[in-house]
């Protein structure tokens, strides 16, 4: 089934971290592109979400390579990179959360491997490995324009690229339908992407909205969506509200 996270663009406190998991919700994507999260409130982030079983992941720019290390330091197990163009920007992307010699990853133990206090039997070496072998990042690449709908299969045949994510917003922008994100034309381009991923054989995933945005997109082949925790709030709040006005 497709899994659901939920996005936060700033931090939350712990418990409703935790009651985001509780409620079954699949991962959790603290956002650095469009939020303001940072990798010391992502760490405290991530250990509540893993408590409730839910995975992790955190957007960054890809021009924003030192809290790129940080991120992956504070235990991400998913990098998503937005704004990817080309063939360059996702390699460029991997090289970023590997090791030398596949990447430019800097050493240090922290807690994305227990601060080298945790299986006895592993060691550091083992852990780069684990990284480098494609096991240790799920590494996703966001396609948000026409340029990168254009290069889209080049773009998911990288190796060590592991998933895509379509950004239906930044698609109307530049496909000249500004905040039409169900535009004929945006929804065009987000199928498109769909079937080079499903040939290619990488997951693909975008934001959903609403109940029937989830069933469409589910329905062509998107498996790593998205709510976003600020919607989700607003929309409950004011359900809220208006039941109650309603029954005063």
């Amino acid at each position: 089934k497709p899994l659901i996270g939920a996005l936060i663009g700033s931090s939350l406190p712990i418990p409703y971290i935790e009651q985001l998991g509780m409620i079954g919700y699949d991962y959790i994507w603290a956002d650095s592109e469009h939020g303001t999260i940072t990798p010391t409130e992502a760490q405290c982030i991530f250990t509540a979400a893993e408590r409730r079983g839910m995975a992790t992941l955190a957007r960054v720019p890809l021009q924003d390579s030192a809290n790129v290390q940080r991120y992956l330091d504070c235990g991400a197990q998913a990098i998503l990179f937005p704004q990817i163009n080309c063939k360059s920007d996702a390699e460029l992307a991997v090289q970023l959360c590997k090791f030398p010699p596949y990447g430019t990853r800097g050493l240090a133990s922290a807690r994305w491997n227990d601060y080298s206090l945790g299986d006895p039997n592993k060691t550091l070496k083992d852990g780069i490995q684990q990284v480098n072998s494609g096991d240790g990042v799920v590494i996703g690449v966001q396609i948000e324009t026409r340029e990168a709908v254009d290069n889209a299969r080049e773009i998911l045949e990288v190796e060590g690229v592991d998933f895509v994510f379509l950004g239906p917003a930044d698609l109307s922008v530049s496909l000249g339908v500004p905040g039409e994100m169900g535009h004929e034309s945006v929804k065009s381009v987000m199928r498109e992407v769909a079937s080079i991923a499903k040939e290619v054989g990488k997951p693909v995933g975008t934001v959903v909205l609403s109940r029937q945005d989830c069933a469409e997109w589910s329905e062509v082949g998107y498996t790593v969506n998205v709510a976003i925790v600020d919607l989700m709030f607003a929309a409950g709040a004011k359900g809220l509200l208006r039941s109650m006005r309603a029954r005063a």
